[in-house]
């Protein structure tokens, strides 16, 4: 082992320490949609089954290998908190990923040092980092995408598709891993012995569709139903320009950082001014990815396998599927782009540019890169004041609302029976700390809400989301927990709505903002538990 060798291992174990500290000294906040997964997890750790409410199969996870993972963590050490062993078994996944980014690079024939910065850009990119300490699935995947990726290169055909199947059962971004896993080791449709032993890695899938068909009645999570109403309407080529812009932060974001901070030093830019546009970064995000497909179209013409341009065409394939399907990009889908970019981009450092013998834009693109890494990793994890280290993955507004629907669940368990139901437009903490039936109105877990997806516009208004008077209609949910932010146009302006149910409770939560001032616990007029105020506080106090 050499010097340069060396100094690669010494950048890779660091970079999975540094990761590491951040996981144990963050925080433990997941996102609000984790606690879903989670209340899966304790339903079958209960011995309830893999159900949201109890008695109702309903296929509401889109990530069951995830959800299975977690249940042997939550088994194997049942004193500690499922959202702290969510984020801490993350740790594990995403030090996996980085190690396995380095040896695919490594298989490609990159120096040891460019492999061991590519994988330290993996393990602590801001945005990948946040999605891991929000406890959801990301991690999992990126680690069986470059596993499959690896495992394609080296020519272990049934093992790389084995992986995608299981990639495949962690997000349903994974169908595009399997596709390209298959032809980059298939090769030639030619049926044979070989043939036959790389499909067997499909078994996974295979058995979980049987699976989920005969407990479910479907392998489709309801959740991609659900958003495929759609869910959240968004303007034509809304995801696509989004996940531009998003493309050119993790480039240039550095860059930016040290223009403005020269230019407020020497009074060019205001204290509170930003010259950089989000159309700045669409340009550039258009531009990466525009050197990228002419790179890539260079480089794969008659010389490189099927097996080294899997990566590419798994970055093209979940770009179009984006761009088409049009969804909201939350934050924990953008790792699934963010590092094969990464990875992807440093791939381009060719024997003459390491050489020094050939100016190419790679020179200037792959420095920016890392430099826009480290720059925004310190200031996200560290310098900025709502940074991770003290607020973990959610920002300090996101907190407090999760604190909000955490005493919104205990003042309803307090406040109702246990036959209840409770309808709500947001069920994460709300539904993961509330032993009653859950009424989801984004339909996410709740079957009856697809017939009223999307909302009405005119009930909707500047909100994703929102709550329909007709899924209330249909449910007569016993209480509705909202905020006024989702229902100012429908049930708050619903006369049958002020007919029908009654508002018993406001906890307090942006009193500032009125959209956002309380949560809003109102309760069905017909309830016989009207009847019992004297043994049931419904007052609001």
């Amino acid at each position: 082992m050499n010097r340069s060798e060396r100094l690669a291992l010494i950048v890779l174990a660091a970079a999975i320490v540094a990761s590491s500290l951040v996981h144990l000294a963050a925080p433990v906040g997941p996102f609000d949609d984790a606690f879903i997964t989670f209340r899966y997890v304790e339903n079958i750790v209960a011995g309830r089954g893999a159900v949201y409410n109890t008695g109702e199969r309903v296929f509401g996870v889109s990530c069951p290998l995830y959800a299975g993972w977690l249940t042997l963590l939550k088994l194997a050490i049942p004193s500690i908190p499922l959202p702290v062993l969510a984020v801490r078994g993350n740790m594990l996944l995403l030090g996996v990923a980085a190690i396995l980014v380095f040896l695919y690079l490594r298989c490609l024939g990159l120096p040891a040092l460019a492999c061991s910065l590519a994988a330290a850009a993996v393990a602590l990119s801001a945005g990948i980092l946040r999605a891991s300490l929000g406890a959801m699935e990301s991690p999992m995947f990126l680690a069986l995408l470059f596993g499959a990726l690896l495992a394609c290169l080296r020519g272990y055909g049934t093992t790389a598709v084995t992986l995608a199947s299981l990639s495949a059962l962690t997000r349903p971004e994974g169908l595009l891993v399997v596709a390209v896993v298959l032809v980059a080791s298939l090769g030639r449709p030619v049926v044979s012995a070989r043939t036959l032993t790389t499909l067997m890695g499909l078994a996974p899938l295979v058995f979980w569709i049987l699976g989920a068909t005969l407990y479910y009645g479907t392998p489709v999570p309801h959740s991609v139903l659900a958003k495929a109403r759609p869910l959240y309407p968004l303007a034509p080529g809304a995801a696509f320009f989004f996940l531009l812009e998003e493309t050119g932060r993790w480039v240039i974001t550095g860059v930016v950082m040290i223009v403005v901070a020269i230019g407020r030093s020497l009074g060019v830019i205001a204290r509170a001014g930003n010259p950089f546009t989000p159309f700045i970064f669409k340009i550039a995000g258009a531009g990466l990815m525009t050197w990228l497909v002419y790179r890539w179209s260079r480089r794969g013409s008659g010389r490189l396998t099927a097996a080294a341009m899997a990566l590419p065409i798994y970055l093209a394939a979940i770009t179009v599927f984006y761009a088409v399907t049009n969804p909201l990009l939350l934050t924990w889908y953008l790792p699934l782009v963010q590092a094969p970019l990464l990875v992807a981009v440093v791939a381009q450092w060719t024997p003459s540019e390491r050489r020094g013998r050939a100016p190419s834009l790679a020179l200037l693109i792959i420095p920016t890169l890392m430099l826009t890494t480290a720059a925004a990793s310190s200031f996200h994890q560290v310098l900025m004041a709502p940074s991770m280290l003290r607020h973990g993955a959610n920002r300090p507004r996101e907190l407090l609302q999760l604190d909000t629907y955490a005493r919104t669940a205990a003042w309803i368990g307090k406040n109702s029976l246990p036959t209840e139901s409770v309808a709500a437009p947001e069920i994460g903490v709300l539904g993961y700390l509330l032993d009653r039936r859950i009424l989801d109105a984004c339909g996410l877990v709740t079957p009856e809400a697809l017939p009223f997806l999307p909302v009405p516009p005119g009930q909707r208004g500047g909100r994703l989301g929102p709550i329909s008077v007709e899924f209330i209609t249909a449910t007569r949910p016993d209480l509705v927990a909202t905020l006024p932010a989702f229902a100012e146009r429908s049930l708050l302006v619903s006369p049958w709505f002020e007919d029908a149910y009654e508002l018993v409770h406001e906890e307090p939560f942006i009193e500032s903002e009125p959209l956002y001032r309380a949560v809003l616990v109102f309760r069905r007029r017909a309830s016989p538990l009207l009847g019992q105020a004297s043994a049931l506080d419904l007052t609001g106090s």
